[in-house]
């Protein structure tokens, strides 16, 4: 009679078809998609950055999307990672190494295979977490004496460098995220989804 909806439940695999085979398994994991490609980011079980590229084609006659896989390299930097970030608009990869080095890689032209190390900046405190603000242009850090980071890139004298905004004090050893993020620490903070706030 009309009065009723149906409604049909299925389920909508958004990367059909992408296949990633880590050297070892994934510790940290992050990715995002864009407009042409899709990066997946990680930090293995033996703390080694890996990322990669799936560039998008999109058939619009059958509305569909296919994946290529874009062999990227990343610069070697003798170095133990454990936390890594990508922002939203697939410009900046953000990697968090065992001595507390916040580096960031350009990866804007990742499709052409060319991945560059653009910023490092040494954290005088030990770090809990790393999370992206709601719309992916800030980078939170979370320290072990209560204290919260906000970073971005900015320009400074014609180059991009990483850049600490603000300092927050909420208290002892907090922790963004949940308690299933991996955070022993103590309080948690949570990035808020719908305003730039947590």
């Amino acid at each position: 009679d009309g009065s009723k909806r149906v409604i049909d439940p299925g389920i909508l695999w958004l990367y059909r078809g992408i296949e990633i085979k880590p050297a070892a398994p994934l510790k940290d994991v992050t990715f995002n998609d864009g407009e042409e490609a899709l990066i997946v980011a990680g930090v293995d079980a033996n703390s080694r950055l890996q990322l990669w590229r799936f560039n998008r084609h999109h058939d619009f006659l059958m509305d569909e999307t296919t994946w290529e896989p874009q062999p990227v390299e990343l610069p070697d930097l003798n170095a133990r990672f454990k936390r890594v970030a990508l922002d939203s608009n697939l410009r900046w990869l953000f990697a968090l190494s065992e001595d507390n080095q916040l580096h960031v890689f350009n990866i804007s032209e990742s499709g052409s295979g060319t991945i560059t190390l653009q910023s490092r900046v040494s954290l005088n405190k030990p770090v809990t977490d790393m999370r992206m603000l709601v719309g992916g242009i800030s980078l939170l850090v979370s320290h072990t004496d209560g204290s919260i980071e906000q970073w971005f890139m900015a320009r400074e004298a014609g180059a991009w460098k990483l850049a600490s905004v603000r300092t927050f004090q909420i208290g002892d050893k907090v922790q963004i995220g949940d308690k299933d993020s991996g955070g022993k620490d103590g309080g948690l903070i949570a990035v808020e989804q719908r305003r730039k706030g947590f």
